[in-house]
């Protein structure tokens, strides 16, 4: 039951839980096919909720990098990102650098 318990508590941190009868199908299993199943279900459930993914955000310095920007900068980054997020990432943290340098 503890290696049921403990694989629940890993899918959970990924949004996911098990129910009561599979609870008990998994408590009923050797450790070997526990370990099994956790490695062949923990990396789909991770990629079904993206925590495959690295995460890189947009601010990287949020909030004190919005409160700092321009209102046009804003603007640009809200209505015209699509396809272009990369572009305007690239040069905000190009800017970002070059005033870091000036300290």
């Amino acid at each position: 039951m503890v290696y049921a318990l403990s694989f629940n508590e890993n899918i959970n941190s990924l949004g996911y839980s098990m129910d009561e009868k599979m609870v008990n199908v998994v408590a009923t299993l050797p450790v070997t096919e526990v370990e099994k199943l956790s490695n062949e279900l923990i990396p789909i459930l991770k990629e079904m909720v993206g925590a495959n993914v690295t995460y890189r955000p947009f601010y990287p310095n949020f909030p004190k990098q919005v409160i700092e920007m321009k209102w046009i900068d804003l603007y640009i980054n809200a209505y015209f990102t699509t396809g272009q997020t990369e572009l305007i990432f690239h040069i905000q943290k190009k800017r970002r650098d070059q005033l870091l340098q000036l300290k």
